[in-house]
């Protein structure tokens, strides 16, 4: 949860304009999305963020990447956008930037 808070607090930091709503653990355990994000109460993407360790190739991180992509491909079919994955540290540090870019492409496409 401290990853989540600190991750959150990191994008409103580089997206003011937007909103990052909490999503609940039913939707997150059907969708595999943990935050709904909407710019002027429109939908714009879902997040998921993670730890490093989701980088890594072994065989129960690769099962769980297996079971959120189907996931995430469930609620693209149902609410028409993307899922990003955010890979950040407990204080908020996102590793992988090119979310960044992918959330606003997001923005780009409303």
């Amino acid at each position: 949860m401290l990853r989540e808070k600190n991750t959150i607090k990191s994008l409103i930091d580089k997206f003011p304009n937007l909103e990052f709503k909490k999503t609940d653990g039913i939707f997150d355990h059907r969708y595999a999305v943990d935050f709904n994000v909407l710019r002027n109460s429109r939908l714009i993407c879902g997040i998921q963020v993670k730890p490093k360790s989701y980088l890594y190739n072994m065989s129960y991180v690769l099962k769980a990447k297996s079971a959120n992509k189907a996931k995430n491909k469930k609620y693209q079919k149902e609410y028409g956008v993307n899922v990003i994955d955010i890979i950040s540290s407990q204080s908020g540090e996102i590793y992988n930037k090119e979310c960044l870019k992918a959330i606003n492409a997001a923005i780009d496409l409303v």
